[in-house]
C-alpha cells in the first residue's frame, strides 16, 4: 500500500509538474497573444480552481496536501512573471490610450474649428450666391432696359431721318416763302404809297367841296361826315352805325349845308351818332369848317395844298392822343415797348406785333429783332425794308382807334 502511494504520490508529482509545465508554457503563450489573455486565464483560473477541489479531495484521501501547497507556492512565484507583464502590457496601453486621447480631443477641437470655418465659409458662401443671383436678375432687368431703349433709339433714329427729311423740305419752303412774303410786302409798301396818294386826292377834292358846304344836302353831308372819321369801307365803320337810318334822320331834322351854322350835339344824337366821343368830333370838325370857309372867296392851289397837309397831320395827332397804357388791353400794346400803338404792324418772322416806329427803331440800331433767334437775324437786312417782313394790321389799328375814341370821351 505504501509503494502504492508512493507510486501515486510520484504520478500526482509528475502530472504537476506537467499541469506546471503545461501552465507555463501557455501562460508564455498568453504572453506572446496579448488579445487572448484574459479569456485563456481565467477560464485556466476555472479549471485550475477544479483542480485543486479535486486535489483538496485528494490530499484529504491520500494525504498530498503538502504537495498541493508545494505546487500552490510553485504557482505564486510563477504569478508575478504573467501577470506583471500584463500589467505592465496595459500601463503601457493605457498610456497610449490617453495620447490617442489627447491627440483625439485636439482633433476633435480641430474638427470643431474646420466646422466652424466651414460654417462659415457656407454661409459667405450663401450670400455671395444670393448676391450672384440678385446681381443676375439687375443684369437681366438692365438687359431688358438696354433693348427697350435700343428699340426706342432706333425709333428715334428712324423718326429723326423722318425730320431730318421734313427739315430739309421745310428749309426749302421757308426760303421760298420768306421771298414770297418780302414780295407782297413790297407789294403792300407800293399799294400804301398808293393808298396815300389816293387819301391825298380825296383830301384835296373834299377840301374843293368844302368851298360850297351850304349848298351841300343831307346826303352830302353824312358823305363830309364819313370821310372825317374815316368811315369808307364798312369794316372801319362802327357797329351801331346805319348810314340809312342818319340819311333818314338827317332829312327828317332837315339837317344839310344851311343848317350846319346851328347844329348842336343834340341834333347828332337825334341823327343817330350815339357815342359821344364821335359826335364831339363830328362837331368840332363842323366847327372848324364853319370857322375857316366863312370867307368864300377863292384860295390858291398852295394854301389847299397846306390845308390839306394840316389836316393830315391833325388826324395823325388825334390818332396818337395819348391814354394810359395801364388800362389799355394787352394785344393793343407794342410787344417791345409796351405802349399803345399807334401803327400796328405785324411781323413775319417771329408772328409778334409792333408799333412800326419801335420796331423800324430798333432793328436799325441793333440789326436784329428782339427775342428772337439768329436764324430770323440771317434774313433780315437793314435798310431793306421789304426784309423786315412788317404787314399793316389795319383792323387792329381801327379797333385801337375806337378803344381811344371810346376812353377818351
Amino acid at each position: 500500500v505504501q509503494l502504492q502511494d508512493i507510486d501515486d504520490d510520484d504520478n500526482s508529482d509528475r502530472k504537476l509538474d506537467e499541469c506546471s509545465s503545461s501552465h507555463v508554457q501557455e501562460i508564455e503563450h498568453m504572453l506572446m497573444q496579448n488579445v487572448r489573455i484574459l479569456s485563456e486565464w481565467n477560464q485556466e483560473t476555472k479549471e485550475f480552481k477544479k483542480l485543486n477541489h479535486d486535489l483538496d479531495q485528494a490530499a484529504a484521501a491520500a494525504g498530498i496536501t503538502n504537495r498541493i501547497e508545494v505546487q500552490q507556492q510553485r504557482l505564486e512565484c510563477c504569478q508575478p512573471d504573467i501577470v506583471a507583464p500584463l500589467i505592465h502590457q496595459k500601463r503601457v496601453i493605457d498610456e497610449q490610450l490617453q495620447t490617442y486621447q489627447g491627440k483625439l480631443e485636439v482633433i476633435r477641437q480641430q474638427c470643431a474649428n474646420k466646422s466652424a470655418e466651414f460654417n462659415a465659409l457656407r454661409h459667405e458662401c450663401d450670400d455671395l450666391l444670393t448676391s450672384v443671383h440678385e446681381l443676375i436678375a439687375y443684369c437681366n432687368y438692365k438687359i431688358e432696359q438696354y433693348n427697350t431703349l435700343s428699340a426706342q433709339h432706333s425709333s428715334l433714329g428712324q423718326q429723326k431721318n423722318k425730320f431730318q427729311k421734313f427739315i430739309e423740305q421745310y428749309s426749302e419752303y421757308s426760303d421760298s416763302y420768306f421771298d414770297l412774303l418780302r414780295g407782297f410786302q413790297k407789294f403792300q409798301t407800293l399799294n400804301r404809297f398808293c393808298i396815300q396818294n389816293t387819301t391825298k386826292n380825296i383830301h384835296k377834292r373834299w377840301f374843293d367841296r368844302e368851298r360850297d358846304w351850304r349848298t351841300w344836302t343831307s346826303t352830302d353831308v353824312l358823305a363830309w361826315i364819313r370821310h372825317k372819321m374815316q368811315w369808307v369801307n364798312e369794316s372801319t365803320v362802327p357797329n351801331y352805325v346805319n348810314f340809312d337810318d342818319i340819311v333818314r334822320n338827317l332829312q327828317q331834322h332837315q339837317i344839310d349845308g344851311t343848317s350846319l351854322t346851328t347844329l348842336k350835339p343834340s341834333d347828332l344824337l337825334h341823327a343817330g351818332f350815339h357815342i359821344h366821343a364821335h359826335r364831339r368830333t363830328i362837331f368840332k370838325s363842323i366847327k372848324k369848317l364853319i370857322a375857316v370857309r366863312v370867307d368864300t372867296s377863292p384860295t390858291t392851289h398852295g394854301d389847299a395844298e397846306s390845308d390839306i397837309e394840316s389836316e393830315s397831320a391833325e388826324c395823325v395827332t388825334s390818332e396818337g392822343q395819348s391814354t394810359d397804357d395801364v388800362d389799355a388791353p394787352c394785344r393793343y400794346k407794342c410787344h417791345l415797348s409796351k405802349r399803345v400803338m399807334t401803327e400796328p404792324v405785324f411781323c413775319g418772322h417771329d408772328q409778334n406785333t409792333y408799333d412800326k416806329s419801335q420796331i423800324c427803331a430798333y432793328i436799325e440800331q441793333h440789326h436784329c429783332l428782339p427775342y428772337t433767334c439768329t436764324v430770323y437775324t440771317q434774313q433780315l437786312a437793314v435798310g431793306d425794308y421789304s426784309s423786315y417782313l412788317l404787314f399793316d394790321d389795319v383792323l387792329l389799328k381801327l379797333e385801337i382807334k375806337q378803344w381811344l375814341e371810346e376812353n377818351d370821351s
